[in-house]
């Protein structure tokens, strides 16, 4: 369930995506950019909490737990109480700006936010995290709906691709200018 708590983070990430720096392509052609946005939302119930270590076990409708840490900065994890409801919401959006950009240096720009419920409220929080790189294009994928990357790193990333982009304007060995946006949202609610 590690997985499947990445989880939508629908508004919230959206809202990241249009008003973080250097997220937007408001300069860029529309017609030469390509979005994919990714969204998920699961909920389950505590099902077991560890006061001192700060970890519940969170199960989900079909039965699979997962075990999540809450960090020392969570000033509301005394409140979790068993049976409470757990929802995740987990955003991903990657913008591929396809332009010239045989001027640019390669590499990669990292930022990163976390906002944590205040004293007295629901527990939850938010993390959104924002990585600006340029990456050459290693393989399309049109009909599995597929971009791989070569990232500066080293390695690969493969990104899912939404129906409607046209695939078509995104070629092997081509650079790419890529912000990767990814949110994830947790709110406790008391059980009923």
């Amino acid at each position: 369930m590690i997985g499947n708590i990445r989880t939508a983070l629908s508004a919230l990430a959206l809202a990241a995506v249009l008003l973080l720096p250097g997220t937007a392509l408001a300069e860029e052609p529309a017609d030469r950019a390509v979005v994919a946005a990714e969204e998920i939302t699961l909920t389950g119930k505590v099902v077991a909490i560890g006061k001192e270590s700060r970890m519940i076990i969170v199960e989900g409708p079909t039965g699979r737990q997962v075990a999540m840490k809450a960090p020392k900065e969570g000033q509301n994890f005394d409140q979790i109480s068993m049976g409470d409801t757990v929802t995740a919401r987990y955003f991903e959006s990657v913008a591929l700006a396809i332009t010239p950009v045989a001027d640019a240096q390669p590499g990669a720009s990292e930022l990163a936010a976390v906002s944590l419920a205040p004293p007295g409220a629901t527990p939850g929080g938010t993390i959104v995290d924002q990585i600006q790189l340029r990456a050459v294009v290693a393989a399309v994928d049109a009909e599995a709906r597929k971009v791989t990357l070569d990232v500066p790193a080293g390695g690969q990333r493969i990104l899912k691709v939404r129906e409607g982009v046209d695939l078509a304007r995104v070629k092997v060995g081509e650079e790419v200018s890529v912000t990767l946006t990814e949110a994830l949202a947790i709110t406790i609610a008391p059980s009923e």
